[in-house]
């Protein structure tokens, strides 16, 4: 056998990933998804709930992830410390996340104690004690946690960004909320968006591990209170994500003075499209080339070749209502016009004078296909991925036609969607810096910047 040495080997193409799809069940108005998942003795238990930080009122910022932290703050009539060890004897972990969309708790336990687990995770998400003491302790946790976030500028930079492209649609709101929100939440509020949001919509459960589908779905279904076993099937969601406001009333440039800083935090972004967009694969193909690697034109731009940062990156995020397209990067102070025009010029080039060529189009597929099947390597990661199918009704094939999805995207749509969605007259930019020495921003054509205190 002979190797040719003078060349590189050639990568093999993506294995094909066959995602092991979930056994659906219905049980009232809950949908419980089991995945037998035989290769180490562990389960993970999912509970999702599809009312996320978007629900909270107008005027309370901040309820929905206040309440999912109370969750595990007793239940039941135990303790916080009775709860905990509780789990800590089963081997169990309990994770809570509260996006824009959901609620998920996930608990990750020994198959062995699975049962007893999932039973003390009803109990969490059901019956939570919500005592004056507890919430308390937890209100303080959480006004230390937004006073904290006023010394780092990229959170500033964040909550300035999604209001300046949201602005009073839910997506702008601070999931963490406000300390004046924080204090004017009371104990009732507390326990009537438990009630009315966490009990009143029903959830779906994804059990994924060490046990048969038939042991998984008896486990679940015992566990599940009556509202949800005898419910309207059809009444799953009871929060709808409402029309985003018109973005061309936003502001374009927006400044969080940070008098003395010595960088200047910035973000440059605007609308893309929902979860269920049939652009999704070009959009992310998209930005993978122009920042979402190490290898993208931004970064070879802003940090390789003109040396203003040590990085920048790009990302897109897609929600049920359209979610943002987003540059982030902090660059030197003196380097903010200039670091905002390159930015601004390197989206106008991908989407027509400079298209990608096709070693950048490979690389970026390459980026999302070649680690794509590491994904499913484990109960949670495969209780997650599944958990996210639940979420956004996407349907079953949606994993297995990833990756021939991204191979298909060819660099004429890549300039399509560069064309469609980041041109840069879309964009909007926010800044955190100090006013004085940024630059003339002015040149930008971005018309008068609004200044905007920190919170």
């Amino acid at each position: 056998m002979s190797i040719d040495r003078s060349q590189m080997p050639r990568p093999a193409r993506p294995a094909a990933v066959r995602f092991p799809m979930p056994n659906k069940h219905r049980c009232g108005a809950t949908r419980i998804w089991t995945v037998a998942h035989r290769d180490q003795a562990v389960v993970v238990l999912v509970w999702m709930i599809p009312v996320g930080s978007a629900a909270d009122p107008a005027d309370r910022a901040g309820l929905a992830a206040f309440v999912a932290d109370l969750l595990d703050e007793g239940s039941a009539g135990r303790t916080m410390l009775d709860v905990n060890e509780r789990l800590a004897r089963m081997g169990a972990q309990l994770d809570t996340e509260v996006g824009v969309d959901a609620t998920v708790l996930t608990l990750v336990s020994l198959a062995r104690t699975a049962f007893d687990a999932l039973a003390a995770l009803g109990e969490i998400v059901c019956q939570p004690n919500l005592e004056s003491g507890e919430i308390a302790r937890v209100r303080t946790l959480r006004v230390s946690r937004v006073r904290q976030m006023r010394s780092v500028p990229g959170a500033l930079a964040d909550r300035a960004f999604y209001k300046q492209l949201y602005g009073s649609h839910p997506y702008g709101q601070p999931p963490l909320g406000t300390e004046d929100t924080l204090a004017r939440i009371d104990q009732e509020e507390l326990r009537g968006f438990h009630r009315e949001r966490l009990l009143g919509v029903a959830p779906t459960l994804v059990l994924v591990g060490d046990h048969p589908h038939d042991a998984l779905l008896d486990a679940a279904t015992r566990v599940l209170p009556a509202t949800f076993t005898e419910g309207d099937t059809n009444g799953r969601d009871a929060w709808t994500a409402p029309r985003v406001v018109d973005e061309q009333a936003c502001a374009r440039l927006v400044i969080v003075p940070r008098p003395g800083a010595a960088q200047s935090d910035l973000r440059v972004g605007t609308l893309t499209a929902d979860r269920t967009t049939r652009d999704y694969h070009s959009l992310i193909v998209t930005n993978a080339a122009v920042g979402g690697t190490f290898v993208s034109r931004l970064n070879l731009n802003l940090r390789e070749r003109r040396g203003y940062t040590y990085g920048v990156r790009t990302s897109v995020h897609f929600w049920r209502a359209p979610g943002p397209f987003v540059v982030q990067t902090s660059v030197q102070t003196d380097a903010t016009t200039a670091s905002i025009a390159e930015i601004l010029q390197e989206l106008a080039q991908i989407g027509g004078p400079r298209p990608v060529d096709t070693r950048e189009l490979g690389r970026a597929r390459d980026s999302l296909t070649r680690g794509f099947a590491r994904s499913f390597e484990t109960a949670e990661q495969i209780a997650r991925a599944a958990t996210q199918l639940a979420l956004y009704d996407l349907p079953d094939s949606w994993y297995d036609d990833f990756v021939p999805s991204v191979e298909a995207v060819e660099a004429d749509e890549v300039t399509r969607v560069a064309r469609n969605y980041l041109a840069p007259e879309k964009m909007r930019v926010t800044v955190v810096a100090d006013p004085d020495r940024v630059g003339d921003l002015a040149q930008l054509g971005l018309g008068e910047p609004v200044l905007a205190p920190p919170f």
